[in-house]
């Protein structure tokens, strides 16, 4: 799978990125950043700060050791929880991630479908978006895909890297609005043994941007050929009036 490139470039003070669609209010961008750099670069130069992760990894995929699931600081484990998991490879796994405004609360549901998810919350620090970062290698693969947003479908997004060799994918996340929200997806770790805490590996980045992070959002293809539609009409019927007057 392949993703095209998108240039992040300082306009009058805000960083924007490639057009992209609003679905629920929520905008998202396909191919945020492609590569590692490009983003730690944009998180130096621009002044972003990560206020917390969650994450899903390898790990050593049992029940002791490291810890496969985690949703903490960017730079601690301290202010966070962590949980064991065993994963499955090339198994899809649902989840809910959830953001109680009043208490600044995130709370992760991992593996939904089942009897008995893995739930970890933090109170987290001020964000604007969200960074979905996905890592693969030449033998392991990572994807996230997002189904729904407040109860809106977003069927179709995703973030997963493509090519050969050690590859990061990020899809960038934004307008949450002042309010709760939640949102609902699935995971899939692809790996023939994996690396330990590295590869494949996915992560949600909730990151302050200052309001800088901007997605100018573009019609839906439904939404545009309706609003073409509509202008030919009122075209047609403006014309005929003209006739008519003129007649």
């Amino acid at each position: 799978m392949s993703f095209h490139r998108v240039s992040i470039g300082l306009v009058l003070g805000a960083v924007l990125a490639a057009p992209s669609t609003s679905r629920a209010g929520l905008l998202v961008q396909q191919g945020a950043f492609e590569t590692d750099t490009a983003f730690n670069s944009t998180l130096a130069n621009e002044g972003w700060s990560v206020t917390g992760v969650a994450e899903g990894t390898y790990g050593n995929n049992a029940l002791n050791g490291n810890f496969e699931l985690k949703l903490v600081d960017d730079t601690s484990t301290a202010n966070g929880q962590q949980r064991q998991f065993i994963w499955t490879s090339g198994t899809s796994y649902d989840w809910t991630m959830s953001f109680d405004s009043a208490t600044s609360t995130i709370t992760w549901l991992f593996n939904t479908g089942s009897i008995s998810p893995v739930t970890l919350t933090r109170v987290t620090g001020a964000f604007d978006s969200i960074f979905i970062r996905t890592r693969g290698s030449a033998t392991t693969a990572s994807e996230v895909s997002i189904s729904e947003f407040n109860s809106s479908s977003l069927s179709g997004t995703s973030s997963a890297p493509g090519g050969p060799g050690d590859n990061v994918d990020y899809l960038g996340l934004t307008n949450f609005g002042s309010g709760n929200w939640v949102l609902k997806g699935s995971s899939i770790l692809t790996f023939n043994g994996g690396t330990a805490n590295a590869v494949p590996s996915f992560q949600f980045k909730f990151v302050d941007t200052g309001g800088e992070f901007q997605i100018t959002a573009i019609p839906e293809p439904t939404t545009l050929a309706s609003g073409l539609l509509g202008a030919a009409i009122l075209g047609i019927v403006a014309f005929k009036r003209r006739r008519h007057t003129s007649a």
